[in-house]
């Protein structure tokens, strides 16, 4: 009789694993056909339609390298002023150069500085080149 009822068990959970799959296959096709419908895109151009779902992201990073922090920098009275671009905070600042980045570097650790030719990219030059 145990034999009889392990078997039951294996057929039923095999059976219920068979409908599981199929209707979750089924789902699957709706919901990607109807995203694809949504997006006015046909088998063809599947591309566009990977585009069009895609988020935007930024570029990944390695592990192991620094976070990037987007600056800007005004030359006010003699002085450097730096805000972070993107979240406006003011970040520090300094005389020259040198002292900006030791200021920078003693706030933020270890960072990667990026900053455009438009938000002062020229008071970072080292003058001294």
């Amino acid at each position: 009789m145990d034999w009889w009822l392990l078997v039951s068990y294996v057929g039923v959970l095999a059976v219920g694993g068979y409908i599981g799959y199929t209707v979750n296959d089924w789902v699957m096709r709706k919901t990607f056909g109807e995203m694809m419908a949504e997006a006015g895109l046909t088998d063809g151009n599947l591309d566009q339609f990977i585009n069009h779902w895609e988020p935007i992201m930024e570029p990944e990073q390695a592990d192991d390298a620094p976070p990037s922090v987007e600056i800007k920098l005004e030359l006010v009275d003699g002085n450097i002023f730096c805000w972070s671009k993107t979240t406006k905070e003011f970040l520090g600042q300094a005389k020259d150069r040198d002292d900006l980045i030791q200021v920078l570097a003693h706030r933020l650790g270890p960072v990667t500085l990026r900053v455009h030719p438009e938000d002062g990219a020229d008071l970072l030059r080292d003058k001294t080149q």
